[in-house]
Parts: C-alpha cells; structure tokens; sequence
C-alpha cells in the first residue's frame, strides 16, 4: 500500500511536468506565430506562466511522506489518499488543457469571420 502512495503522488508529478512542458511549447507557438489576438486571462494565468505547475504535487509528496512512516496505512487513507490525487488531477488538467486550447478556438473564429 505504501509503495501506491509513492506512485500516485509521482503521477501527479509527471503530469505536472508534462502539462509545464506543454505550457512551453505553447507559449512559443503563440511567440513564433505572433498571435494576432489578445490571450484570453485563463490563457495568460495558467499557460504562460507555468511555475505553479511546480508546487501542485507537493501536498501530496508530503503526505506520502507522512503516511509512509506510519506501521501500517487503513484502506479509508489510501483510498482518501487515491480520491485526492485524482480530484487534484482533474482540476490541474481540465482547466489548463482549456486555457491552452482557448486562443487556438478564438483563433479559428477570427479567421472564419474574416471569410464572411
């Protein structure tokens, strides 16, 4: 159970450092393509500035930390552990992947009102 912990809160951690990479490259697309719009706020507070990416899985290191040092961990911890893990991911991901994809959507609805 305790080596579970460990690799939830690493999940965690990937997905961060994958979502910080995507952030990167996203803000040089935008960069290189010298996007003709505003960044809409999500964008400009989630993508362009990623560091925060950094800090999110910490919570969890550190409660994995704490658990592991226990005898024994009950299911109820482990499943609380695994709720809050997926609940912290879905929150990370579902925003960012929006805040990444709105001035590609603004974009396209730019360009299709150039056509009319």
């Amino acid at each position: 159970m305790k080596t579970s912990l460990w690799f939830l809160a690493l999940a965690l951690g990937v997905m961060c450092l994958f979502l910080w990479s995507i952030a990167h490259m996203e803000t040089g697309l935008l960069k290189a393509a010298s996007f003709p719009l505003p960044l809409p706020p999500m964008t400009e507070m989630l993508v362009t500035n990623p560091n925060w990416l950094w800090f999110c899985p910490i919570p969890w290191i550190f409660a994995a930390l704490l658990l592991s040092f226990r005898k024994e961990i009950s299911f109820t911890q482990g499943f609380v552990f695994l709720s809050t893990v997926i609940l912290a991911g879905a929150l990370i991901l579902m925003p960012f992947l929006t805040a990444a994809a709105l001035p590609w959507f603004a974009l396209f609805v730019h360009s299709i009102s150039k056509l009319h």
